[in-house]
């Protein structure tokens, strides 16, 4: 993991998914699958926000316990509850789930892109986290074992989705009817502009029905992206270091190439704060922010 090339520059980025593009280039669909995610720190573990919530010392204290199944129950109900008059007429519950995780419910969503620059924005948008190196994963979502689907055109996606969220208390971890994959790579709808900008893929976890005993860790390990899978794994998934020192040069490189926080969040709140970033940040002799 140590020998790969790291991340200095939008240039570095762009020629190491170059490489990416050549080695799994479709022939049959024209184009590459390639997935990114970027993420600010380099973090042992690579989980969804439900699953790093639950594994938190301090969550494990409260009176939740560390039910999986439950507490997304519980969650989802309380974002229905709230959310009615902002969610768009006609969305149902899956399209609901998608909404919620990006707004920054905790979910048993991954959040992915098909762009390099989107994944490269997050890696190092968050200047607190300049004193740590950054990190940003590569995958061909095709290797997974469930492969990538393409969410619009497979109900049976869908309908599975739909069955573990509308019966989650009930939902048993064996009785999954035809999807044998823990990890579900998919291509959701674009039912917000959030989605729409940030070319948004999932993965989805499966459901782990805490209810049963029997090879219990070995099915939590199963769920886990750690350095031991992507060791076992590297063929089509890799993580390439942004070192703490080149954020900041990236950040400007990013700025003068026009990729801004109102650029993969396309509303008035973020087109007000690059506003004011740009002002609070810039300098006597140069504009970046």
């Amino acid at each position: 993991m140590s020998n790969e090339p790291e991340i200095v520059s939008v240039a570095s980025l762009t020629k190491l998914a170059n490489m990416w593009n050549e080695k799994y280039f479709n022939n049959q669909i024209g184009y590459t699958s390639t997935w990114f995610r970027g993420q600010g720190t380099d973090e042992e573990v690579l989980l969804p926000g439900l699953l790093r919530m639950v594994n938190n010392d301090d969550f494990k204290k409260t009176d939740f316990g560390v039910n999986i199944l439950n507490i997304e129950n519980d969650i989802l109900s309380h974002f229905l509850e709230h959310t009615s008059s902002f969610i768009p007429k006609g969305n149902d519950l899956v399209n609901t789930y998608f909404l919620a995780q990006h707004h920054g419910l905790p979910t048993r969503l991954l959040d992915w892109t098909t762009s390099p620059i989107c994944a490269l924005f997050f890696a190092v948008e968050n200047r607190s986290n300049d004193e740590k190196n950054g990190v940003i994963y590569f995958m061909n979502p095709n290797d997974l074992e469930c492969g990538i689907v393409q969410f619009q055109n497979s109900p049976r996606i869908y309908n599975h989705l739909n069955n573990i969220l509308s019966n989650i208390d009930n939902y048993i971890f064996e009785k999954k009817a035809s999807i044998e994959s823990k990890l579900i790579g998919f291509w959701p709808p674009w039912s917000s502009n959030r989605l729409y900008a940030q070319s948004a893929r999932f993965i989805f976890f499966e459901p782990i029905d805490n209810r049963k005993e029997d090879n219990q860790n070995e099915r939590a390990e199963s769920l886990i992206i750690d350095d031991s899978y992507l060791r076992k794994h590297q063929n089509f998934i890799k993580k390439y270091i942004i070192p703490a020192e080149k954020k900041e040069s990236i950040r400007k490189e990013l700025y003068i190439l026009g990729i801004t926080r109102r650029l993969f969040f396309p509303d008035l709140d973020n087109i007000a704060r690059d506003i004011r970033e740009h002002y609070y940040y810039r300098k006597p002799d140069h504009d970046f922010p």
